[in-house]
């Protein structure tokens, strides 16, 4: 059982949830009384309301929606929104939109294009939110739209409007801008633009004063103060006028209108001023004042009567001065008074005024000539022109001037009389004259002119130019050129024309038209001159001179035309331009000093002018000039005067010889060089035959010398007396040596040579022979080698030192020696063709002594010249030298100054070093026991050979004749070991006995001997296997050496010939 008290609680709580429940039920109406308006109101505004849930399939759909799309709220519920309403090219971008809102769960908006039912589009303006459960969950989105179809058409068609306006101005034909308070252009249209001179972005923010608006007025108005009083007070500035500037300067003037622009708090924002060019409207205000002005001036001051007078009695009224000084009358005299005053006869008066007015009924104007009687009865002809005062009431009076014509009719008179002059000369002029009219129509010729054309004037006056066959067609644009410059009242011509004679021929004329008055008709004077003779003389003028400026331009030679006076170039050729290297505007106009051509004016271009002003032209003449390159010219100058530009001239034809020149002198020093080897060659041919003889002679002294010297005792007066011939046969034997040095016949074994050793070992020597008061000064710089013989090299630098040391034994000196390397190219060894490009090793010995006169300088290198006193010299030390350092392929130079010395400067091909340089060394005396053939076809050497060969140990067998010789050995091959052969001997030489003898028996040794001889050298000695070479004299311990030397050669041969045979075996 329940307790009371739980009772009433329990009580207590059903009434108080009986109380709530109440309060629900009465919430719940509440809410659903409010939903219902809300609801209703949804579906009766006027603004679209959709209402869908998240699928977007609509469950609201109210009254102005289905008015809009024309859809019943039954045939689009829980249907997609988008399915039904929107296009398919939308259809995404509203999805996206939605899910967007969803997404967000805030409101959004967007606009979109609804489809009608009957296909049509509407453009929604939406505002989408969101609808929520109580749980706070998303369950519907509420869509709330605007029809702004007409609101966007109406934009459209605002910004249309817009833009339009704005095209208007922008094009309008008149001047329209805005200008902030500040003077600043916001606004400068096309036409401003176009009308300044100024680009928008040039003038937009730029100050209105000093760009389109000066500070000052021509006038003196100050234009700043106005446009400062149009911002304070802009209603007093409705329509204004005032002067303005464009960007060239050029001042106009413009009519403005100005409104001012308001700001929201009615203060003054812009000026929008529209303006239009009145400059021409001023100017023609100011032309008319100052007309008027001028009126009244001319009036006062015309050279001309002028007055006025009334009708009808043509009463005088206003008169200027010139009228009175006309008649002699003052103005207070005339005024007031009948014309007739004026008039010498009644009868007079009454035609002036009858014709007169007769002519301003018919024209509105009347003139008349007539005649005035003066003050003083003088009688005057006078030019009336009269003007009605009023044109629609000529009986109001006229205004009239009058000209004083006396002296133009006495002219008229004169004229008439000159017509006449005229026709005769025109009719008897020896030149054709005719007259046309502006269009061409012939109105006149003369005689002159029937004779040129063959026609009658009959025949032509009346016709057109351009209708007859006078021009030919090539001459008809040219005729109507002329034609078309007289009608502009200019004359024309002269030209030539090609006209056609009645009978065919063809005719050259010149012809000048001038335009002329004759009466009141404007004509054409032409003038005609038969210059057919003079054509063709043109003619062939002009094809010489053209034939002559081809000749002057394509000319190979230099061809210039130049002032006498001062040397002015005034044409010059193509060639001209090439030798000099000036172009024709730097030469045209200057003179041949201003450009540097002469190297000695005086000498050359005086030296011409001379021989011109003599003679009147000159040939030839060869000069010296200098051109742009900086290089000497050798020229050939040839001129002859002319007239050319009214000036004297002289036309100069200039041929550049430097090379021809060039080339003589090279040819003339090759000349000079042959001429001096075939000398050379001529004395060494005799001095190979007289050294060949002598070598013979000095063999028998020197060898029985030495054999007596063998059996002398030793401190006998007649050893020293044969040592005294050994040695002078040893001079002797030298001197031969250098003979045939000179002649480069004496063949001598060249090895590599260090020629610095040589040098140093001479110099030596030289300190030891010359004076003290010569200087030895030394530069040896040089290790290369050359292929020479040692004793050659010592006796050239002897030889030139020695002839040094005699030049400056007298006053003392320098003896320089120098040893450089040089390398020569190929440009260097062209005028030198006995070199070859490549290393050379350059020997210099100069001396500072008396010096070699230019007169004998070509002969020192001659044998035998000399300029040392008798028994000083035998003239034979330089012709070696030269024969030495030629046959060695080198050259010598010689330069020399009297007074100052000589230089003697060597040139010797230098080799690489193949083998240690031959040192000069002495010999031991070589014997031996072998068996010897010794052919010589002079009797006493093969008997001094004989014994000479005897006393060394070895077995001799002598023969004087080689045929003998020859038929012994084929006998007694194997009888000898050696053959010494003679190289020159009767029936059969030295080399084709050695042939012989190695064809029997190959591994002979075979020895020549020669004094000299032109068949046969070392090199060719050796090819043919011929062992050794030795040339006479021979002395007995060189003969020793050799014949040793061979010998054992031949052993060591034989010996590893039969090594190797032993190891083959």
């Amino acid at each position: 059982m329940v307790s009371n008290e739980t009772g009433k609680e329990l009580k207590h709580k059903i009434e108080k949830l009986e109380k709530e429940n109440s309060n629900l039920k009465g919430t719940e109406q509440s809410l659903k009384r409010e939903r219902d308006f809300i609801l209703e109101v949804l579906y009766w505004t006027d603004s679209l309301v959709v209402v869908i849930d998240l699928k977007g399939y609509m469950v609201t759909f109210n009254r102005s929606s289905e008015k809009l799309s024309g859809y019943r709220f039954e045939e689009v519920q829980d249907k997609p929104f988008w399915d039904i309403l929107i296009s398919p090219e939308e259809r995404e971008g509203v999805k996206s939109a939605i899910t967007e809102v969803i997404k967000k769960g805030l409101p959004d908006k967007f606009q979109n294009f609804w489809v009608t039912k009957d296909g049509s589009k509407r453009l929604i303006s939406w505002v989408n939110s969101i609808l929520r459960k109580p749980d706070g969950s998303i369950e519907y989105i509420l869509c709330t739209g605007r029809d702004i179809t007409k609101q966007k058409m109406a934009e459209d068609a605002l910004k249309q409007s817009e833009r339009k306006y704005r095209e208007l101005v922008q094009h309008a034909n008149s001047i329209i801008l805005r200008v902030n308070p500040q003077g600043r252009i916001t606004f400068f249209n096309e036409f401003a633009q176009s009308f300044f001179g100024f680009t928008e972005d040039e003038i937009l923010d730029q100050n209105l004063i000093g760009t389109i608006l000066p500070q000052t007025e021509s006038s003196g108005r100050d234009l700043k103060a106005m446009f400062e009083d149009i911002i304070r007070n802009p209603s007093q500035y409705v329509h204004n006028e005032n002067e303005n500037i464009k960007r060239d300067g050029e001042r106009v003037w413009i009519a403005w209108t100005n409104k001012a622009i308001l700001d929201h708090d009615g203060n003054i924002s812009e000026i929008l001023s529209i303006g239009m060019d009145i400059t021409d409207r001023k100017h023609a205000a100011q032309a008319l004042t100052e007309s008027e002005a001028a009126l009244k001036s001319i009036f006062r001051a015309a050279p001309t009567g002028i007055g006025m007078v009334s009708n009808p009695d043509r009463i005088l009224e206003r008169l200027n001065e010139r009228l009175c000084e006309m008649v002699g009358y003052s103005s207070v005299e005339l005024v007031g008074q009948s014309a007739r005053i004026l008039y010498p006869s009644e009868e007079e008066f009454q035609w002036v005024g009858e014709e007169k007015y007769k002519q301003i009924r018919e024209r509105g104007t009347g003139t008349v000539e007539t005649r005035w009687k003066c003050k003083d009865g003088s009688i005057i002809d006078v030019l009336l022109s009269s003007t009605p005062i009023d044109s629609d009431n000529p009986t109001f009076g006229v205004t009239f001037t009058a000209l004083d014509i006396t002296d133009r009719k006495q002219a008229e008179e004169a004229l008439r009389k000159s017509n006449e002059r005229f026709r005769v000369l025109f009719e008897n002029a020896p030149d054709p004259f005719y007259i046309n009219k502006m269009d061409g129509e012939l109105v006149d010729g003369n005689k002159a002119a029937e004779k040129m054309f063959g026609y009658k004037k009959e025949e032509l006056i009346g016709k057109n130019l351009f209708e007859i066959r006078i021009l030919s067609e090539q001459d008809l644009p040219k005729a109507l050129r002329f034609l078309e410059q007289n009608q502009k009242g200019n004359p024309a011509g002269p030209e030539q024309f090609t006209l056609y004679r009645k009978d065919g021929a063809a005719v050259c004329a010149e012809i000048s038209t001038i335009p002329v008055e004759i009466g009141d008709e404007k004509l054409v004077l032409g003038i005609a001159r038969d210059v057919t003779d003079r054509k063709q003389a043109e003619e062939a003028l002009r094809l010489s001179e053209e034939k002559f400026s081809k000749a002057f331009q394509s000319s190979p030679v230099w061809v210039s035309i130049a002032t006498v006076s001062e040397g002015r170039f005034l044409e010059i050729n193509d060639t001209f331009t090439k030798i000099s290297g000036f172009t024709r505007e730097e030469a045209i106009g200057s003179s041949s000093f201003d450009l540097g051509f002469w190297l000695d004016p005086k000498r050359d271009r005086e030296r011409a002018l001379q021989i011109f002003r003599k003679q009147g032209y000159f040939r030839n003449l060869e000069i010296k000039m200098r051109f742009k390159d900086e290089k000497d010219h050798t020229m050939l100058w040839s001129a002859d005067p002319i007239d050319f530009e009214g000036q004297k001239c002289l036309i100069s034809v200039l041929m550049d010889i430097t090379e021809h020149k060039m080339m003589q002198e090279e040819k003339a020093a090759l000349e000079s060089r042959l001429h001096q080897a075939q000398k050379m060659e001529a004395v060494g041919t005799l001095a190979g035959g007289i050294a060949h003889d002598f070598n013979n002679i000095l063999s028998a002294v020197i060898g029985y010398t030495e054999l007596a010297l063998g059996d002398a005792e030793k401190e006998s007066t007649l050893f020293q007396n044969l040592q005294e011939v050994l040695q002078a046969s040893g001079r002797a034997k030298d001197l031969v040596k250098q003979i045939l040095a000179f002649s480069r016949q004496d063949a001598q074994e060249r090895n590599a040579v260090q020629v610095k050793l040589v040098c140093l070992e001479s110099i030596k020597f030289l300190r030891a022979s010359l004076p003290t008061s010569i200087k030895i000064r030394q530069e040896i710089k040089s290790d290369s080698l050359v292929m020479a013989d040692p004793t050659q090299i010592q006796q050239v630098l002897m030889n030139l030192c020695t002839n040094a040391g005699h030049a400056m034994r007298d006053n003392g000196g320098v003896l320089g020696i120098k040893l450089i390397d040089v390398k020569l190219e190929a440009d260097l060894t062209a005028m030198h063709p006995e070199l070859k490009p490549g290393p050379y090793l350059e020997l210099t010995v100069s001396d500072t002594g008396h010096g070699i006169p230019a007169h004998i300088i070509d002969r020192i290198f001659d044998p035998f010249f000399t300029t040392k006193g008798k028994g000083e010299g035998t003239g034979m030390g330089l012709s070696v030298v030269h024969g030495i350092v030629g046959s060695y392929g080198g050259t010598i130079a010689i330069s020399s100054e009297p007074g100052k010395g000589a230089t003697f400067k060597i040139l010797l091909p230098a080799v690489e070093m193949v083998k240690a340089p031959v040192l000069i060394t002495e010999d031991f005396v070589a014997t031996g026991t072998e068996r010897i053939l010794f052919v010589d076809d002079e009797t006493a050497l093969v008997n001094i050979g004989k014994q000479m060969l005897e006393s060394l140990g070895y077995k001799i067998t002598i023969r004087t004749s080689s045929i003998e010789a020859l038929e012994l050995f084929k006998a007694r091959t194997d009888s000898f070991d050696l053959v010494i052969t003679d190289m020159t001997m009767p029936n059969m030489t030295g080399d084709k006995l050695a042939r012989e003898l190695i064809r029997i028996k190959p591994e002979i040794p075979i020895i020549i001997c020669t004094g000299y001889s032109a068949r046969i050298n070392p090199e060719q000695a050796l090819a043919m296997g011929i062992r050794a070479f030795v040339s006479k004299p021979v002395l007995k311990r060189e003969i020793a050496h050799t014949i040793r030397k061979v010998l054992n050669e031949t052993l060591e041969n034989r010996d590893r010939h039969f090594m190797k045979s032993c190891d083959n075996n």
